[in-house]
């Protein structure tokens, strides 16, 4: 079964280099944006093995 991966991204913040930016992207917008390389704690571990992006929802303590 495949999941949209998207339906699950709610806004979240993706940390680059300690800035954390608060995005409603999904992960293949935010690699037409040329942010392949982000760590991602996520729903989805496949997806963080396949990308290296730190994103977590946003107001998440």
């Amino acid at each position: 079964m495949t999941v949209d991966k998207r339906q699950f991204i709610s806004p979240c913040c993706i940390m680059i280099i300690g800035t954390p930016i608060c995005t409603n992207y999904a992960k293949p917008e935010l690699e037409q944006l040329g942010l392949q390389n982000i760590q991602t704690h996520y729903y989805f571990n496949n997806l963080s093995e396949q990308s290296h992006i730190d994103i977590s929802p946003c107001g998440a303590r």
